[in-house]
């Protein structure tokens, strides 16, 4: 499946509560350089989904990242090797534009550890374009646009330089989240 459609859900990947954290108090890029909590450049914006929080390298996941990569390896059967690792905090009306990942996101993997929003919020992906043959000249079957709900836990794999992902606006309004923290959490 993985190979044919570019994803592979796989259920209950990793305990989410070992991923949990409150987010920081001020959205914008986290980039820890150490291992320490506090060894760490902060950027106001998140170039990639603007008003988003995200967290690159952050120390809590180190093992986990290790742990989550020996399971893909196996449900994929392919080696692979840890690039690097993120968590980004969605906030309602944000949404991440249609995109192929860069070359250090061959094999990526979003997991879902959270939300406080009632409704599923699904990553979309399109599946690739089917062909008579290798000279791709008579196509055959073009690739779907599939989406993908996940449970707090569940991760997707997918091929995230050929796959194209996205994901729509977050269900509610930016206003709602004053003094409620409304977010959603990968």
């Amino acid at each position: 499946f993985f190979e044919e459609n570019g994803f592979l859900v796989i259920k209950d990947l990793c305990d989410p509560k070992k991923l949990f954290c409150p987010p920081p108090e001020k959205t914008g890029k986290y980039i820890w350089w150490g291992k320490e909590i506090d060894q760490f450049r902060y950027f106001e914006d998140e170039e990639q989904v603007n008003g988003s929080l995200a967290r690159y390298w952050y120390p809590q996941y180190r093992k986990i990242h290790s742990d989550v990569r020996k399971i893909i390896e196996e449900a994929i059967g392919r080696k692979l090797y840890n690039t690097y690792y993120y968590d980004r905090y969605y906030y309602p009306g944000q949404q991440l534009i249609k995109h192929t990942d860069r070359p250090a996101c061959e094999i990526s993997v979003s997991v879902h550890i959270s939300t406080n929003i009632k409704e599923d919020w699904p990553i979309y992906f399109k599946t690739p374009d089917k062909f008579t043959d290798i000279t791709k000249k008579q196509l055959v079957k073009k690739g779907e646009n599939v989406s993908v709900k996940l449970k707090q836990g569940d991760g997707v794999i997918y091929k995230g330089c050929e796959r194209p992902h996205w994901r729509d606006n977050m269900p509610g309004l930016f206003e709602e989240m004053i003094g409620d923290e409304v977010f959603y959490y990968h």
